[in-house]
Parts: structure tokens; C-alpha cells; sequence
């Protein structure tokens, strides 16, 4: 995960002062409705902040501006670019009413993390969504193509559902909305789901069970987000849990709050059994969605493993268990389209601050009775494993390194070395 100082840094570095909209890119949208209405094609919309959001200009140098995206995507699609800039340069590039537009857009189709990709079709209803995750122009390629044919079967299936009837009806509409994806579904298929709520006929599909409790699960995630910093976020999580009791993939969702709620608050003991909770197996619905945790099963034994040695050394006493947990962390996988991934991003380092913190307070206390070379020596072991450390008294330990034995020093990550505040020469 890119910490929030990290980002501001590659925004800085990346942000051009105003930027041409990428080789065979539109920004007019209901012209591209009509080209795409008239040569047979779907609407590929790329919610953008061009001067301000690095994974936006990361996005575009990478991808947007190679000839190989175009031709790859471009008989397929017509590709529209909607920008949202901050700054009078990048502004400046447009009139106020398209200015006004691209707002207009972004709240039709409720954008609140950038970039936001959409796969529409010619009528501007979308059918799959997604962000910049797989970084490279052939890791973003075939992550479109994979979601091309894993959400285009949506709104055949709905298509479908319009020739049968009865329960058979019912099953095919299910089908179709959950190729799309339930936040989409929530946003755009209104009328679809009515639909299926009269031909069900008692939900034998179960999807509208699952369809509510999505709903429920984003108004909460929504609404506590916006008050993120008033409200403990682990009784929140838990309160969650207990009012709706979710499985899978929601659950894990939740859960994933609980867990940094209880490390903000350093209750360790708590934050194990969550983690334990997190990765065991549970109750999902047949309509689970399980491409919201991207990676999350390949990860399992790395989790699992950090996480037993986390357990182990709580268990002993050791510091050591805010190390693993800290590092559990950053191999969990985060959910791509959470209500507001900035937001999401920034409750998880919160959590950091006090697994940092543990883990040098521990560090200091179990090498009290050393000689300084000695404590100098482990201290610098015990940091080659870290990354990223800055709250104390990590800060202290790295410039007593430094005093004690500029050796040492030498040894520790680059990013110790970098950051003239780990060390006062």
C-alpha cells in the first residue's frame, strides 16, 4: 500500500502542469455515445484526476498513451477520458461547461475513488468497474480483457431473462446481475431488480437476500467513512457484524476494519482472534463475489503463517507479535473498490502507528543490559527486516545506530538512510 507522504511525493513528481487528453481518447461523452450507437461498440469511461491523483497520471503514462492500448482496445470500444482537475493549468484546457459536465458525470455514476474504469455499453449503462490495481500497460491490458469476458455476460443474461419466465426467469436475471457486480447492480440496475424481485417469487435465487445485504454493507462503510475519525472504528465493525452477521467476502470486509480498529486501539490480544476470524472459512452466499479480495487466497499461507508467529510471540510476551502483525498488514490484500480507498488506506496506517511503536518500545526494553555496540548490533538485525518505520522511538533507536556505530548505520535499509529525521549527524 502506498503511504499517503509516498504518494503526495510521486503526485509531485509525476503532476504535468496541464496535460493533452491521450492519443484517440474523447472527452465528449454523448459524442461517444453516438459513435459507439453507430459503428457497434461499448463505452470504455476513465474517471481521472490529471493534476492531482498519482495513480490518475500513472494510469495514463503507462497505459493511456501507448499506441499498443489504443489499437488493442480501440475497435472494441470508444475510449472517453473524464477529467476532474484541481489546479488552474490543468483547467484551463477546458470550457466551464465541459468542466461542468465531467462533475455532472461523475455524480451520475457515483465516483468517489480515482481512477475510476468503466466498461459501459452504447446507452451509458455501465456493466463492470474497476481501478488501476495491476500496474504496466500488459498487467492492466489483460485485466480488462479478463473482466471483458467475466462481466460482458451480464447484460446478455439479462437480455436472455427477457424471453423466459417463472423461476427460470428469476435464475437467468440473478445470474446476469451478479456477472455485473453488486455495487453496480445497486447504482444502475434499479429497474432490473425490481424485475427480478416479481419474478422471483420468494427469492429461490437468494440473490436479493445478498443484493440487501451489499446495500447494507456500503451505506454502513459509506457513512462511517465519513466520520472515520469520530467514531471507534472497531465497535463499529463489530456492531456491524453483530446486526447483519455476514459471510464471505463481506464479512472479510468488516472484519478487515475490526482488525485495524483494534491495532489503532493496541489491543493485540483482540486483534489476533480477528485476524483468526479473517482468514477462516465462512458462510458465503452462492452470489459471493469473490474478485472483491483480489489475491486473497494465494496470500492465505503467507497470512496464515505471519499471523501463527504473530500468536506465538504474543504469547511469549515478545514484541516481536506488532513486527508480524505490521507485516500481515501489508500482504493483506486491500478490497479495489472500496467506498473510498484514500480513506480505507489511511485507517490501515493508523494502525501501523502503534505496531511501530510496540515493536520499538520492545526492542529498546530487551536490550537494556547490553553493551551499546551489542544493542547497536541487534538493533540494526532487527530493522534489515523492516519497512517504512517512522514513529518513535524507532527514530531514537536508528540515531543511536548512527552515533554508536556508523558501520551499522551503513547496514540498515536504504530508507533509514534516506530520511535526514531518522538521524541527527
Amino acid at each position: 500500500m502506498i503511504r499517503p507522504w509516498i504518494q503526495l511525493g510521486l503526485v509531485l513528481l509525476l503532476v504535468p502542469l496541464a496535460r493533452a487528453t491521450p492519443a484517440g481518447f474523447t472527452t465528449d461523452f454523448a459524442a461517444a455515445q453516438a459513435q459507439a450507437a453507430r459503428e457497434g461498440k461499448h463505452l470504455f469511461v476513465n474517471f481521472g484526476g490529471s493534476d492531482w491523483c498519482a495513480a490518475c497520471i500513472q494510469l495514463e503514462r503507462d497505459v493511456f498513451t501507448k499506441p499498443e492500448f489504443v489499437q488493442q482496445f480501440g475497435d472494441r470500444f470508444v475510449l472517453v477520458d473524464i477529467d476532474r482537475p484541481l489546479r488552474a493549468p490543468a483547467k484551463s484546457k477546458f470550457t466551464p461547461a465541459q468542466l461542468a459536465d465531467f462533475d455532472r458525470l461523475r455524480v451520475q455514476y457515483g465516483v468517489i475513488y480515482f481512477p475510476s474504469v468503466f466498461l459501459m455499453d452504447e446507452k451509458g449503462r455501465p456493466y463492470a468497474l474497476t481501478t488501476y490495481k495491476e500496474r504496466g500497460l500488459d498487467l492492466f491490458s489483460a485485466h480488462l480483457e479478463k473482466i471483458i469476458v467475466s462481466h460482458s455476460r451480464g447484460p446478455r443474461l439479462i437480455a436472455e431473462a427477457a424471453t423466459l419466465s417463472g423461476e427460470e426467469r428469476a435464475t437467468r436475471l440473478a445470474q446476469g446481475l451478479a456477472a455485473i457486480g453488486s455495487d453496480i447492480v445497486l447504482t444502475h440496475f434499479g429497474s432490473s431488480v425490481v424485475e427480478l424481485d416479481l419474478a422471483a417469487q420468494g427469492d429461490p435465487t437468494g440473490y436479493l437476500a445478498y443484493l440487501r445485504l451489499r446495500r447494507a454493507f456500503r451505506a454502513w462503510e459509506i457513512g462511517f467513512l465519513k466520520h472515520w475519525d469520530k467514531r471507534p472504528i472497531a465497535a463499529a465493525a463489530d456492531g456491524f457484524m453483530r446486526a447483519f452477521h455476514p459471510g464471505g467476502v463481506t464479512a472479510r470486509q468488516v472484519l478487515t476494519l475490526q482488525l485495524v480498529g483494534e491495532l489503532e486501539e493496541d489491543r493485540m490480544t483482540d486483534a489476533l482472534a480477528t485476524a483468526r476470524r479473517l482468514l477462516a472459512p465462512s458462510r458465503e452466499s452462492a452470489w459471493e463475489e469473490t474478485a472483491l479480495f483480489p489475491g486473497l487466497e494465494s496470500a492465505l499461507p503467507e497470512l496464515t503463517d505471519l499471523l501463527h508467529r504473530a500468536a506465538e510471540a504474543h504469547a511469549a510476551g515478545s514484541g516481536e507479535s506488532a513486527r508480524w502483525l505490521e507485516k500481515f498488514l501489508h500482504v493483506l490484500p486491500e478490497d479495489p473498490l472500496a467506498a473510498n480507498c484514500a480513506d480505507v488506506e489511511h485507517l490501515r496506517n493508523r494502525a501501523l502507528i502503534p505496531l511501530q511503536r510496540r515493536y520499538g518500545q520492545w526492542l529498546l526494553d530487551s536490550t537494556a543490559g547490553l553493551p551499546e555496540a551489542g544493542r547497536a548490533r541487534v538493533w540494526t538485525e532487527a530493522l534489515l527486516g523492516t519497512s517504512y518505520y517512522r514513529y518513535a522511538p524507532i527514530e531514537g533507536i536508528v540515531n543511536q545506530i548512527h552515533r554508536i556505530s556508523p558501520d551499522e548505520f551503513k547496514r540498515l535499509p536504504n530508507f533509514y538512510l534516506r530520511w535526514p529525521e531518522y538521524y541527527k549527524p
